[in-house]
Protein backbone atom coordinates (compact mmCIF):
# COMPACT_ATOMS: atom_id res chain seq x y z
CA UNK A 1 0.00 0.00 0.00
CA UNK A 2 1.24 3.72 -1.09
CA UNK A 3 2.36 5.70 1.59
CA UNK A 4 -0.36 8.16 2.93
CA UNK A 5 2.08 10.90 2.58
CA UNK A 6 2.98 10.97 -0.70
CA UNK A 7 1.39 13.27 -2.87
CA UNK A 8 0.98 11.48 -6.61
CA UNK A 9 2.07 13.94 -9.61
CA UNK A 10 -1.14 15.61 -10.27
CA UNK A 11 -1.79 16.79 -7.35
CA UNK A 12 1.90 18.45 -7.09
CA UNK A 13 1.16 20.40 -10.49
CA UNK A 14 -2.69 21.21 -8.94
CA UNK A 15 -0.55 22.65 -5.89
CA UNK A 16 2.10 24.42 -7.98
CA UNK A 17 -0.82 25.96 -11.10
CA UNK A 18 -2.77 27.24 -7.26
CA UNK A 19 0.21 29.12 -6.07
CA UNK A 20 1.03 30.25 -9.63
CA UNK A 21 -1.96 31.57 -10.13
CA UNK A 22 -2.50 33.76 -6.82
CA UNK A 23 0.66 34.96 -7.63
CA UNK A 24 -0.17 36.92 -10.88
CA UNK A 25 -3.62 37.60 -9.12
CA UNK A 26 -1.44 39.42 -6.41
CA UNK A 27 0.68 41.30 -9.28
CA UNK A 28 -2.38 41.91 -11.06
CA UNK A 29 -3.83 43.73 -7.90
CA UNK A 30 -0.34 45.68 -7.83
CA UNK A 31 -0.33 47.26 -11.08
CA UNK A 32 -3.98 47.83 -10.87
CA UNK A 33 -3.70 50.18 -7.37
CA UNK A 34 -0.17 51.44 -8.70
CA UNK A 35 -1.93 52.80 -11.68
CA UNK A 36 -4.73 54.02 -9.59
CA UNK A 37 -2.26 55.78 -7.57
CA UNK A 38 -3.91 54.27 -4.46
CA UNK A 39 -1.84 52.59 -1.23
CA UNK A 40 -0.48 49.32 -1.79
CA UNK A 41 -0.82 47.49 1.61
CA UNK A 42 -2.10 44.06 2.93
CA UNK A 43 -5.67 45.46 2.92
CA UNK A 44 -5.83 46.82 -0.38
CA UNK A 45 -4.37 44.03 -2.50
CA UNK A 46 -6.78 41.62 -0.41
CA UNK A 47 -9.88 43.63 -1.53
CA UNK A 48 -8.20 44.16 -4.86
CA UNK A 49 -7.03 40.31 -5.63
CA UNK A 50 -9.76 38.43 -3.95
CA UNK A 51 -6.80 36.53 -2.15
CA UNK A 52 -7.55 36.90 2.26
CA UNK A 53 -5.19 39.12 3.92
CA UNK A 54 -4.09 35.64 5.57
CA UNK A 55 -2.75 34.32 2.42
CA UNK A 56 -1.32 37.24 1.75
CA UNK A 57 1.17 37.30 4.20
CA UNK A 58 2.55 33.63 2.82
CA UNK A 59 3.88 35.90 -0.08
CA UNK A 60 5.36 38.84 2.08
CA UNK A 61 8.62 38.80 -0.11
CA UNK A 62 6.74 39.02 -3.42
CA UNK A 63 4.35 42.08 -2.54
CA UNK A 64 7.56 43.69 -0.67
CA UNK A 65 9.73 43.38 -3.59
CA UNK A 66 6.99 44.92 -6.43
CA UNK A 67 5.68 47.48 -3.95
CA UNK A 68 7.00 51.29 -4.46
CA UNK A 69 8.51 53.63 -1.59
CA UNK A 70 6.24 56.42 -1.15
CA UNK A 71 7.91 59.91 0.35
CA UNK A 72 6.69 58.90 3.93
CA UNK A 73 8.64 55.19 3.71
CA UNK A 74 12.06 57.41 2.81
CA UNK A 75 14.89 58.61 5.37
CA UNK A 76 15.70 62.37 5.85
CA UNK A 77 18.76 60.77 4.04
CA UNK A 78 17.60 59.04 1.25
CA UNK A 79 15.44 62.41 0.35
CA UNK A 80 18.23 64.53 0.30
CA UNK A 81 19.86 61.95 -2.23
CA UNK A 82 16.72 61.88 -4.66
CA UNK A 83 17.03 66.42 -4.02
CA UNK A 84 20.74 66.12 -5.09
CA UNK A 85 20.12 63.45 -7.83
CA UNK A 86 17.46 66.11 -9.12
CA UNK A 87 19.54 68.75 -9.28
CA UNK A 88 22.03 67.08 -11.02
CA UNK A 89 19.93 65.79 -13.71
CA UNK A 90 18.34 69.37 -14.16
CA UNK A 91 22.10 70.25 -14.63
CA UNK A 92 22.63 67.81 -17.55
CA UNK A 93 19.48 68.54 -18.79
CA UNK A 94 19.94 72.34 -19.17
CA UNK A 95 24.11 71.45 -20.62
CA UNK A 96 22.26 69.43 -23.27
CA UNK A 97 18.98 72.09 -24.24
CA UNK A 98 22.15 75.05 -24.43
Amino acid sequence: MPNKRTKNSALLEHEKNRKELTKQKILVAIETLKNDFAKINISSISKVSGISREALYTYKDLIDSHSTKTAKDLSIKEIEELIKENRRLKKIVADLTS
